[in-house]
């Protein structure tokens, strides 16, 4: 039976404007502001610096702010992120469908965002009142959330360990069909994709094009399973 749901933040939970906002926006702005150098200049440098970090030095801190502000000697990160918060928009179905199954299961969110950045994007948006646990990865490449990798399956077993629950009472909810689906489902969890565009399809797998769908998927579906 399942006890636990998990989900995915950044495009399941989330708009996820506000990273293409942050890395690809913001910080070459801010950038050439300190630098005094053209906007163009300062992205050429700064997506230099994280195609270097991703395939040269192969950095883990991905979605540290900190990092990124340090390593390309930024000042005030604390001020941008703020900034940001009102670039944090929640899809309508999110709030509805949470409360809901809130009094049916325990939830806990999950993302491959750095632990400062998903909390900043949990208490902005309203959606840290919902879940009983926040895991993080550092695993995540800025501005292109197709690099992404769970591969190792770390963040999984990691959520089973601390949550102490066996795969099979755990389900993870999201709109990666590698990292969201495949991936938890290979160590044995429920996996259910979210696609709100139904263009996705996933053999084996059940897909929603709403979180107000889920409950009365896991009545059906899931509940004996």
């Amino acid at each position: 039976m399942i006890k636990i749901l998990s989900f995915d933040i950044d495009g399941t939970l989330i708009d996820k404007n506000l990273d293409f906002i942050l890395w690809n926006i913001e910080v070459p702005k801010i950038y050439a502001e300190e630098r005094k150098i053209s906007i163009e200049e300062a992205e050429n440098r700064v997506f230099a610096e994280y195609y270097r970090g991703a395939f040269i030095d192969k950095t883990p801190y991905w979605a540290d702010i900190e990092y990124w502000f340090s390593r390309l000697c930024l000042k005030d990160w604390g001020s941008l992120l703020n900034k940001l918060k009102k670039d944090i928009k929640l899809f309508e179905d999110v709030p509805p469908a949470l409360s809901r199954l809130k009094e049916k299961y325990i939830l806990v969110a999950t993302s491959l965002n750095s632990k400062l950045l998903m909390e900043t994007k949990l208490k902005a948006s309203g959606l840290e009142k919902y879940f009983e646990r926040a895991f993080y990865s550092e695993s995540y490449t800025p501005g292109n959330s197709e690099m992404r990798s769970k591969n190792d399956k770390s963040l999984f077993f990691h959520i089973l360990e601390e949550m102490d629950a066996e795969p099979k009472e755990v389900l993870h909810v999201g709109d990666n069909i590698s990292n969201d689906v495949i991936i938890p489902s290979s160590i044995g969890m429920h996996a259910v994709l979210i696609d709100r565009n139904g263009e996705k399809r996933i053999e084996g797998h059940p897909v929603i094009k709403s979180l107000l769908d889920l409950e009365k998927l896991l009545e059906g579906n899931y509940e004996n399973g």
